[in-house]
């Protein structure tokens, strides 16, 4: 079986999501600068994948409801 085909920038992008996950479920309101520190890279470089704290919070919430699987056939919803 072959592997999925996925860059070193999504691969990159993937490990500081994970690591800034681990971060803010120990510590909710971490900076970008404590999210860096923690991942061990620069502050410029976090900023290379995310311009703010906002869109990293945005990209950890996409991930999430990606990564969810789809409702069950004959379920509904609660709304």
């Amino acid at each position: 079986m072959q592997e999925p085909n996925i860059s070193l920038k999504d691969l990159r992008r993937s490990e500081l999501l994970n690591a800034a996950s681990q971060l803010l479920a120990l510590k909710p309101t971490a900076s970008l600068a404590e999210i860096a520190a923690y991942a061990q890279i620069g502050k410029a470089t976090l900023h290379r994948y995310f311009a703010s704290r906002q869109d990293l919070m945005l990209a950890l919430g996409d991930r999430a409801l990606a990564r969810r699987s789809p409702p069950r056939a004959g379920t509904r919803r609660a709304c």
